[in-house]
């Protein structure tokens, strides 16, 4: 029966900001209730509202132009039913990153992978739990949200999560999809090996997952959902993040602040923001260092450090040219200091002038988790032959700290406020 007095007869303006708080299933309910409200939320008024709210796209998810706001919103509903909370930030996270990609599209060749269907997604699940003999095994639901709006990457692309490299390793860490986890997860079962993680980023020796099972061997300290690396040794891990929405949110967010860049078509993980600095006659020289739990144990803490050496082409021609001779390192740890003399660096004696830039990657272990380094290069002047020592600044080796909503949530905040640009 149609109704004609209460609610039903609210001015449109009103009833719009009412149904703005409801859900999709509610709204639906709300169709046959009276002729007003039919013709109301058969509009793209009501539906464009809702579309803009999750920043939906019929490109995303690859519908005609001609598809309605209402067409649109129903086909996200029916993909990310369960994932309305998630949906938003991190569809807003794949945004920035194809935002940066666009950008950088001349540097770095990556092509966005599809997200993987809901019935795909739960036959992932479902093999899981038949591989782990785990019942009713249930999955972070931020990991999932991202695997259906970004399935893995395409083989042959740069790695999602960037690169390192120093001496002869090379670690390109790459977003795994569905299939290719599920095979590692076989393996390590075949090996009779339950690790309770569930690997999602590999490269070089690293292995980057999400914890399933806090109960089993070394990650009692961690709570399911906790993103971790590998560290040196069996069932030893090393905490990133609180969750897999945090640590890729950070990411990105690294990757739009330009404390990431590209380097060699890749994303390098040396961070670039304030880092140490020390410029001596026009020699300016930055440091930047990285922790690497995989070759790392409770004992014995691997960090890679890269040095950059350049001098601005505006400087005068010839009056500060000079070659690097020789290196003085002090490197401070657990109350000692040793000190370290040696020619060149990784065996070159780089020429600096204006407009030159170099830089290398080393390394350096300690016995305790934290510790400094810094010292000198022994530059000789191209014009007298003379001699000075161009400053390395002090840089800290230590641990980064767990990457956290929170921390990711004061990032996005300084970023829009206008006072912080």
């Amino acid at each position: 029966m149609e109704q004609r007095g209460g609610i039903a007869l609210c001015p449109q303006e009103t009833l719009l900001y009412i149904f703005s708080y409801l859900e999709y299933g509610h709204l639906v309910k709300l169709i046959p209730v009276c002729r007003s409200w039919n013709a109301l939320l058969s509009s793209e008024v009501v539906w464009k509202g809702y579309c803009s709210k999750y920043k939906l796209t019929r490109d995303f998810f690859e519908m005609p132009p001609s598809a309605s706001s209402k067409e649109l919103f129903r086909n996200f509903h029916t993909q990310f039913l369960g994932y309305t909370e998630e949906f938003p930030r991190l569809f807003g996270v794949l945004l920035n990153f194809k935002n940066w990609l666009e950008a950088n599209k001349e540097q770095f060749h990556f092509r966005i992978r599809t997200g993987v269907s809901r019935e795909r997604l739960e036959a992932f699940r479902k093999d899981l739990e038949t591989l782990l003999k785990v019942k009713d095994l249930t999955l972070p639901k931020d990991f999932c949200c991202w695997y259906l709006l970004m399935n893995g990457q395409h083989r042959g692309d740069p790695g999602f999560f960037g690169y390192y490299a120093f001496y002869d390793y090379y670690a390109d860490l790459f977003l795994l999809d569905t299939d290719i986890i599920m095979a590692n997860m076989k393996e390590l079962v075949a090996r009779n090996y339950f690790p309770g993680v569930l690997p999602f980023a590999t490269g070089g020796v690293r292995i980057i997952s999400l914890v399933l099972n806090p109960s089993q061997p070394g990650l009692s300290q961690f709570s399911k959902g906790y993103v971790v690396s590998n560290k040196e040794g069996k069932n030893t891990y090393f905490p990133l993040a609180e969750s897999f929405y945090a640590y890729v949110k950070h990411h990105v967010d690294n990757l739009l602040s330009g404390n990431l860049v590209v380097k060699d078509h890749s994303i390098c993980l040396f961070p670039r923001l304030n880092i140490p600095t020390a410029t001596t006659e026009n020699v300016k020289i930055s440091v930047s260092t990285l922790y690497i739990p995989e070759k790392s144990t409770n004992i014995k803490h691997l960090y890679t450090y890269s040095i950059s050496m350049e001098m601005d082409s505006e400087v005068e021609a010839d009056k500060y040219d000079c070659q690097l001779e020789t290196r003085h390192w002090d490197i401070t740890s657990n109350g000692r200091t040793e000190t370290v003399d040696g020619p060149g660096v990784i065996g070159e004696y780089p020429e600096v002038f204006p407009g030159s830039f170099f830089s290398y990657e080393s390394c350096c272990p300690l016995l305790v988790p934290t510790g400094t380094m810094g010292g000198s290069f022994c530059m000789r002047r191209a014009r007298d032959n003379g001699r000075f020592n161009a400053i390395v600044p002090t840089f800290t080796f230590s641990p980064p700290p767990l990457i956290t909503e929170q921390m990711v949530a004061q990032n996005e905040t300084q970023q829009q406020d206008p006072m912080n640009k």
